[in-house]
């Protein structure tokens, strides 16, 4: 079945689930949720709020629950797309899993459309809205379903598509054609230097990778490369369980939010490492660091292993 195949039937089997609602009302919150979706990396969860205008019908209540019932389908809809698109690895987003495990596309069809309503309300046109909320980690989040055989997965992906005769999987689309004249866009202005503090005495309790100013991609599973590519960490020395219920590593917009202690998975005194460029395949999911801090931290992990408690926050810009 193709990737986003699945999405249909799960909408229809949907309608009849929204009918239980009929009496619902929307609830009566003053802090309305921002439109759209939204993946919140650090806490760890997928929002999405679906939208449905008024109905006509016969009747004024018939019309209230036809309204919520197509706000409920397009909410969920807009959680599967979203879920299909969120980046795995540095090759791979959700979607692809699914072209090499028919029981992954099962389960995540269950999973969406088990996801009760948190919240919802009348826009001030008249407009219906629902939100839903799907954890990324967890046992009943998206990582229960990713997690287990990924490594196996990743692999069949990699055999199809370097196989011309096995069944069409996504490749990295071709760059568009530039057009020959191209008007010159005003210079950026310069941003200021990143500024990396220097690290306190060990031992330490997490790693800090300092990637501002990168275009470093948000992934379920992340890696820490040397400049050959050669793996620091990422798939070695993990915890399954620990990974399975916090996620491999954690993304913060701010370096302060990463430091003394403000950072449940950081601790009181991480490592920082500054990035020197980031990687992937696809998704440039990874970050590129010095062999020299390589080698520190792999010898401070020896004495505390971090990595493998999945202490590791990324700090990224806010925009990517």
């Amino acid at each position: 079945m193709n990737a986003k195949g699945w999405i249909a039937p799960l909408l229809t089997g949907l309608l009849a689930c929204a009918a239980w609602a009929q009496d619902a009302g929307p609830a009566q919150d003053a802090a309305v949720p921002p439109r759209g979706s939204h993946i919140d990396w650090n806490a760890g969860q997928i929002t999405v709020v679906g939208y449905a205008p008024r109905q006509p019908a016969a009747e004024p209540g018939a019309a209230k629950l036809a309204q919520r019932r197509a706000a409920l389908v397009d909410a969920y809809r807009e959680l599967a797309e979203t879920v299909n698109g969120v980046i795995v690895t540095s090759s791979t987003r959700v979607e692809h899993q699914q072209l090499v495990e028919d029981t992954i596309a099962t389960h995540l069809r269950a999973l969406i459309r088990n996801q009760a309503v948190v919240k919802e309300w009348y826009e001030p046109d008249g407009i219906y809205a629902v939100q839903l909320v799907l954890p990324l980690y967890g046992r009943r989040g998206l990582a229960g379903l990713i997690y287990p055989g990924l490594a196996k997965r990743e692999k069949e992906i990699e055999e199809r598509r370097a196989d011309p005769a096995a069944a069409p999987i996504w490749r990295q689309p071709p760059a568009p054609e530039l057009p020959k004249a191209q008007p010159q866009a005003a210079p950026e202005a310069p941003k200021p230097p990143v500024s990396t503090p220097q690290n306190q005495p060990g031992p330490y309790t997490g790693l800090v990778v300092d990637c501002r100013q990168m275009p470093l991609e948000r992934s379920m599973s992340p890696k820490i490369v040397r400049g050959d590519g050669t793996e620091v960490w990422g798939t070695m020395e993990i915890d399954p369980k620990v990974a399975l219920e916090k996620g491999v590593a954690g993304y913060l917009p701010d370096l302060q939010l990463a430091l003394g202690g403000h950072s449940e998975r950081a601790g009181v005194n991480p490592l920082i490492v500054r990035a020197t460029a980031v990687d992937g395949k696809f998704f440039k999911t990874n970050a590129v660091i010095s062999d020299n801090d390589a080698e520190l931290i792999r010898a401070e992990d020896a004495k505390t292993h971090f990595l493998g408690r999945c202490a590791v926050v990324f700090v990224v810009d806010t925009d990517r």
